[in-house]
Formats: C-alpha cells, structure tokens, sequence
C-alpha cells in the first residue's frame, strides 16, 4: 500500500479515537506493526493527538510481577510527554510515597497523572505484544484499562482525554470477542478496527480436540471470523442448511447504508467485484468507483481483499447476502464450499505467475491447506505446514519421498522426482507442482482420475520479477510532454519530410511512445496537430521525423486503426508506418514478460466458416522486408526489466482479433490452431490491411505484459510498453534503418 494510503488509514483510527476506547485487532499480514509504527512515529493528523507506546512484559509470572514490570515501563515511556519535567516530577513523587500502595493503585495513579496534566488533547496509549503475556494479568490490565472509558470527555476526569490502542490477534480475540457468564469482555465497549478473523495455524492450537478436516472446513465457511466459527462449531453435525447461522449478521448487514446493500445484492448474480491493486501488508480499499460505499462494505466484514482482489469473506457471508435477494435460496455447503474453493485456486494460480517472494510462497502454501480438504488431499497438509514453518529442504524432501511410495495418486507420486536444481527456487517450483495437482484433483473430483503432466518444465522462467513500483523504474512515462499546435504552414512543410507513422492504441502506449518524441531541430517543444477525428505529436524520433498518434483497440469501428492509418498514410505520406504497443504471450515457460514480439506476419482468426467444423479464413499478410529485416538485425539493443534481466527480441507470426483475449481455453484453442504463433493481440489485421491498400511498409512491434489465462492483471503493461518502445527506438536511431523506402507520391 503505497503512503497516501497509509496515511488516509492512519487519519481514519485518529479521528474514531476521538470518541472511542479503540481494540486494534491485527492477524499476520494484515499491516497493524507497520499500521502502528506509523502513528507513534509521526505527528498526528490531528491536532493535539499524542500517541506513546508501551510493551508489555512478556514470559511466564504472576499478575504482580507483571504489573510491576508495566509500570516502569509507563514511567519509562511517560517521559515522551509533555510538559515532561512536570509530569516525570509528578510521577516520580506519586511513586516514592506510595510503594507500600497495591500495585493496581499504582498503576492507576500513573496513568491519571498523564491523563490529567498532559497538555495533548488526546493522549493515546498504545500496548502491544500481547502473544506471550499469562492470561489471568492479561485479563485484569484490560479490565484496569476498561474504567476510564466511562470518564471520557468528562471535564477534570482521568480518562477525559486517556485512549488505549490495543493492538493483537488471536489472544486479544479470545480475551475481548468470546462472552461468557463468568467473564464479561472488557472490550465490549470498544471499536473494531482492521478486523481479521483466525488464521489455520490459530484454529489448530485452539481447537485441539477437532480433526485438522473440520478445521479447515470451518475456517473456509466462516474465514475465521470468532463469533461465526463458534456458532457453527456449536452445531457442526448439521450445517447443511446455513439460514441458521445468519444471525451475527443481520446486525452487520441492518447498519449498512441502503446503497451499500444494493451493491452486495448486485454482486450476487455475477460475483464481478471490482478489480483493486493492494500491498500485502496492509490490506485496505484502494480508490474505486463509489469508494465510500467500497469501503464500507470492506469494514463491514462482508468482503476482504486477498490476493490483490475483493472477494467474499467467506461463503457464509456470500450465502448471507443471497438469502437476502432470493428467499428459496439453495445454501447447499458443499456447492458453496467447492465453488470458493475453485476461485480460491484461480487466484492462487494467478498469484504464483506474478510473483516469487518468499513471503507470498508461504501464504501460498498456507492457503493450500485449506484447498486440499475440498481436493480430498488431505495428506499433503503435513508437507505443506512445512514449508510454510520453513522447515530445511532435507526433511521436505524426505516428506516427498514418502509420497511418492505411498500415495495412490500419480501427480503425487511424481513429487519426489520434482527436479531439485537451482535450489533457490526449489520451493517456488514445489508450490506451482503442488496447485496443478489440486488444480486437476478439483476440476476431476467427480471423474476417473486423468494422467497428470509431469511439470519438470515448471522453472523460473515461468515467473515475472520481485515486486516493483511502475513508478520508479527509470523507463516510466509518467506524463505527456509539453507541445505547441503547429501551425497550417508547418503540417505542411511536415508532410513533404515525415519518415514514419508510429501508431499506438492505448493511453499507456501513446505516453511511452511520445516520453522517447524529441521536438523538430531549433524547435522548443513537440507540434500538435488535429485532423479530423485524430490528434497527432510531431517531432523527432531517434534519427527521424515521425508523427505519433493514438486509435482505439481493435481494427473496425470509428476510430478503429484501419480509419486511423489510411488517413495518417495520406496526410503525411510516411516511409514507414510502426505499430508499437502490449501483447499476450503464448507460452510462459518460453517466453517472459517484456520480451518484444516483432511480427513477420499477421494471422487474423476473426473470419470463420462455421460449420461441422470451424474453418479460419483470414488473411496473413506479412510484415514489410525491409524492417523486419531492421528489428531481427539490431544486434546491441537492451531493454532491463526489474529484475535485471534482459528483455528479448521474438520474431514470428501474430494473432490479431476483436477481442480482448483473456481465457485460458479460449487462447488454447487458438494455439492449437495456429501453433506457430507467438502471441496475439487486437490491431494488427486493420494495419496490414490499411498499410497494403495505400502501399505504405509497415510492421508490427508489441511486448508481452500477459498471458491472457483469466482475471487479467494490467501491472505489467507499462513495461511491456516501455520494452517494445525501447526496441523500434534503437532501430529507428540508426541513420539507414529506413534506407531503400520511399515516401508515397503526393496527390495531383
């Protein structure tokens, strides 16, 4: 997340501690440390806020030892406020007279001190580190703290100004969330924040006496969320109709805004949550359409992002909402558990191409604990929980052999032969292995097991780069340059001297395109010109003058890039016109993001004959001689992608279309019949086509930013932008590249 988020997060818990005594709630992974860190470190947003922070003692010892060893660590931190003589005058005085005092009193007179004489309007206290401290002490700090609550905003009272910022997880649920009759939740008066539920490693230790199937059942239909896992674990033997869990919910749902109910019963029919990027410490609603609404929804507990993505919390949630939009609604657990388990999958599929971090590898694994149950691979949990407690590669390796005798499933059994070299990403390859064999388990679940491929080919290759921010590579383009609109006399003194045409079809093309555009010689910025329907940039573009201007995607319609380069080829009468922008690969065990598909033909597959059979009709016409010869000879051109490899140069045919390619079977069936293609995208049949009819050469130059296998992910496409731009730059900055290609004749 980047820092305005932070920091918009860090301004919403400062404004609900004006009038809350707050609990943070934190799991692994959800950002509280680096939540936390930020507000102590730096000035409040607020006016007058103070945050201090306090850690608890941790290890085993009775309450009054704990107590003792808190208050020194209150007197220690009391000498951040301010007026700071005053109070550590205060409290030093407090303490010598009062050591025969019970500890509790001590305590208290401490904290009143510093809430009475503290010249902050609030003053925050933030306690944290509660994993390892004894519960029973645990139990009667928070009680101690829960008295001030009362006081606030009472004139002259301890706790007028006092705030508490608990920040913990699993222990703090346990101790705040869970009622009873022999203890009443301290935290009952307090405002949730960043609300998780239990993770698998949490619901083990605490749910001994239950196998580890029904933990992972009960964590995936509830998410972990305490007051739903414990209603349903109460009548676990019957849940196969989840009406009668709804009841934690209706309150929830009842306090929503009308607008963010609809919203939830939209979704229900389709589940088309809208896409949203997000740092994996800290999840939080980026800025979306009806952001308001969003994030309401999001804290309201109904929707939580994961993997980059917002999805249900947990199919009860999702089962909630359906009853509230059909009233026979089918809850049946078992569909709904196998659906989610299925995207859950996909998702986790999409993560592992784009990333292999050691952190990501372990939520991966953790993640594939709970889809092994749904894939009935029960057995594999033990190899999974040890490569996400980092247990050494030698008794992994030991599990897989194990496997491999006594499994009677074949991709099992071939996890032993799984090749261990290069060791560094050994449990990257494992993971990728270990989900396309619960992958196929799913997709088979109710058919005669199939023969599993052996993925010896699964290497690093297959995956991108570490995580990296688009805007801090030194290829970014991000703004437009400055331009003057040239004038009726200079469009036409450009016309007679224009070598090339280059034509993008995207915002993020056209900017990296016009980031390399270099204004005309003695000509302080780029010339701006309009004709019709189309805006076009001149100046200078390595050695040459060319022109650059944008279409829309595809090749027919208003706009379309067959109208967008007849019309730019008879105005400016180039040598050469250069389709430049993003593409998808085809094989991502071949090919990388970032390398640069140069097409020595396109394959338009959009005309058909159908009937028994789907016949391709279209046209395949090839690349111009000359500049494929150009781009498949620029022998000292290189393009540095994130991670320090080199982009590489791919010459081959092209699939061009209308649509926007992004299904796995649909990309397959296109493969396969047209094998020798190296990747596809949408504009190149409508250049070819408008390029042969005026006569002009032409040629089309794309980097891979995807792999069109589903939930498209657009992180990738300014860097694909950035490779193929790079690449027709380095050609056209030799002085003969365009040698032995004539301008159109002018008209009569």
């Amino acid at each position: 997340m980047n820092l305005v988020a932070r920091l918009q997060l860090r301004a919403d818990l400062c404004q609900l501690l004006q009038k809350n005594y707050v609990a943070l709630l934190g799991q692994r992974g959800n950002g509280s440390k680096t939540l936390t860190r930020l507000i102590v470190n730096n000035e409040s947003p607020l006016p007058g806020m103070k945050f201090i922070t306090a850690v608890l003692p941790q290890g085993t010892m009775d309450s009054d030892e704990f107590m003792e060893l808190l208050l020194l660590n209150l007197v220690d931190v009391a000498s951040q406020v301010s007026p700071r003589e005053f109070i550590s005058r205060k409290i030093e005085e407090a303490i010598s007279s009062s050591e025969n005092i019970p500890i509790f009193i001590r305590i208290r007179t401490v904290l009143s001190i510093l809430g009475k004489h503290s010249d902050a309007s609030y003053l925050v206290i933030v306690l944290h580190a509660l994993a390892n401290v004894e519960e029973k002490p645990l139990k009667e700090l928070l009680l101690l703290l829960r008295e001030y609550h009362g006081q606030m905003d009472i004139p002259g009272q301890s706790g007028e100004r006092l705030r508490f910022l608990i920040v913990g997880g699993m222990r703090l649920w346990n101790l705040c969330c869970q009622k009873n009759d022999q203890f009443q939740s301290p935290f009952n008066i307090a405002q949730r924040f960043l609300l998780e539920g239990f993770s698998y490693q949490d619901l083990v230790s605490h749910f001994e006496e239950i196998t580890t199937e029904e933990v992972v059942r009960l964590r995936n239909l509830t998410d972990g969320v305490p007051p739903l896992l414990e209603l349903v674990r109460q009548s676990y033997s019957d849940i196969e109709d989840l009406s009668s869990y709804f009841g934690p919910l209706e309150n929830r749902w009842n306090s929503l805004s009308t607008n963010a109910q609809i919203s939830l019963k939209k979704l229900i029919p389709s589940s088309d949550f809208p896409k949203c990027q997000v740092d994996y410490e800290c999840p939080i609603i980026p800025k979306l359409d009806e952001t308001p609404i969003w994030k309401e929804i999001f804290w309201s507990g109904f929707v939580k992002v994961r993997y980059r993505e917002l999805v249900w919390r947990s199919p009860l949630h999702k089962s909630f909402v359906m009853h509230h939009v059909y009233s026979d609604v089918d809850t049946d657990v078992s569909k709904l558990l196998n659906d989610d388990a299925r995207s859950r999958l996909e998702r986790l599929i999409n993560l592992l191409e784009r990333k292999q971090k050691r952190r990501v590898l372990d939520e991966c694994a953790e993640e594939l604990v709970y889809l092994s149950v749904y894939s009935k691979n029960t057995k594999i949990v033990s190899l999974l929980r040890s490569i996400y407690e980092h247990h050494p590669n030698d008794e992994i390796i030991s599990q897989l052999k194990e496997f491999s005798t006594h499994s009677d499933r074949k991709w099992l059994t071939q996890l032993a032969s799984l090749d261990l070299q290069p060791s560094k990403s050994f449990i990257y390859r494992l993971i990728v292995f270990i989900s396309q064999g619960v992958s196929q388990d799913l997709n088979n679940s109710n058919q005669e097991e199939t023969e599993y491929v052996k993925t010896d080919a699964v290497d690093e290759h297959i995956t991108t780069f570490p995580e990296y921010r688009v805007e801090d590579q030194p290829w970014y383009a991000g703004l437009f340059p400055d331009t003057m609109q040239a004038t009726n006399k200079e469009i036409k003194e450009y016309s007679n001297v224009i070598d090339a045409v280059i034509m993008t079809a995207t915002d993020i093309e056209l900017r990296t395109v016009l980031s390399y555009l270099r204004p005309f010689p003695r000509k302080k910025k780029i010339r701006l010109s309009y004709s019709g329907p189309e805006t076009y940039y001149m100046g200078m573009f390595g050695v040459y003058r060319a022109v650059v201007t944008k279409c829309r995607m595809g090749s027919i319609g208003e706009g379309s890039v067959v109208l967008a380069t007849e019309q730019a080829q008879r105005l400016w009468r180039p040598k050469a016109v250069i389709m430049v922008g993003i593409a998808f690969g085809i094989d991502p065990y071949k090919q990388r993001i970032a390398d640069v598909l140069v097409a020595s033909q396109i394959i338009s597959y959009e005309q058909q004959r159908i009937g028994d059979a789907i016949v391709y009709r279209g046209s395949r016409p090839p690349s111009n001689t000359t500049l494929l010869n150009r781009f498949e000879n620029q022998q000292n051109w290189k393009f540095t992608r994130p991670d320090q490899s080199y982009s590489n140069v791919i010459v081959g045919p092209i699939l061009s279309g209308e649509k926007l390619v992004d299904d796995p079977k649909y990309k397959e069936a296109l493969s396969n019949e047209f094998p020798q293609a190296i990747g596809g995208e949408m504009e190149g049949a409508g250049l070819g086509a408008a390029s042969n009819r005026i006569g002009t050469a032409w040629i089309l130059v794309k980097a891979i930013c995807d792999w069109a296998q589903g939930a498209k992910d657009d992180r990738h496409q300014d860097l694909a932008a950035a490779a193929a731009t790079s690449l027709v730059y380095s050609v056209l900055s030799q002085p003969n590249a365009l040698s032995g290609l004539n301008k159109l004749t002018p008209p009569a």
